[in-house]
């Protein structure tokens, strides 16, 4: 129903997951970013990452391309200090990370271009460091966007679509249990009322026997 009002309007944001996201791609949308807010969403110890992943996208809404660059970045920096790898840039956290064991030598070899150009963008186009007004522009924020998501959901070691899908679980096994709730609870009413009118209708011999 939201999404309808918001297409009538030609409003180029969509509903979904809790948040409202730019229309944009949407097989990038259901690809990338779509898993990470749900990856993100589904366990508090991303919460500092999710609120900066989710900044970034706001940022975008109300035209901050810059901000929304720095915000991206900031979300896999938080998303780094989550799996308890500190540092002070992403890319010194992504070193990190492999001598943490968090991930392999070939995982570092295979991202780090990725992360040093996150952290570059953020340095050249972002709002906190070297910033020239209009600098970066929605497009720029838009894969800074995409980028930060993919490597957060690649640092988390989990496939997309099995991060849906646990979400679909999840939904499903809450959905179960308050239906099992519902029942339970019903047939305790029920017991209640049979019980009470049993107690109602029940004549007792008010005769002492000898």
């Amino acid at each position: 129903m939201v999404n309808d009002f918001l297409l009538a309007a030609r409003v180029e944001w969509h509903f979904d997951e809790g948040h409202f996201t730019p229309r944009g791609n949407s097989v990038l949308y259901a690809e990338v970013v779509k898993p990470a807010s749900v990856l993100l969403d589904a366990d508090p110890k991303f919460l500092s990452a999710s609120a900066g992943f989710q900044a970034a996208i706001t940022r975008l809404a109300e035209n901050k391309p810059d901000v929304a660059i720095t915000d991206a970045a900031s979300s896999v920096q938080e998303f780094f200090r989550s799996l308890d790898v500190q540092g002070n840039s992403i890319s010194n956290q992504l070193d990190n990370a492999q001598k943490a064991g968090v991930i392999t030598a070939y995982d570092r070899h295979l991202l780090k271009p990725i992360v040093d150009w996150t952290n570059s963008d953020r340095s050249e186009r972002g709002n906190a460091h070297h910033h020239r007004e209009g600098d970066a522009s929605k497009s720029d924020a838009w894969l800074a966007v995409h980028v930060a998501a993919a490597l957060m959901v690649r640092l988390s070691n989990e496939e997309p679509r099995n991060i849906l899908r646990a979400r679909d679980k999840r939904q499903a096994e809450a959905a179960a249990a308050e239906k099992a709730e519902e029942v339970a609870r019903h047939a305790q009413a029920q017991a209640a009322q049979v019980q009470s009118d049993a107690w109602r209708t029940s004549t007792y011999d008010d005769e002492t026997p000898f």
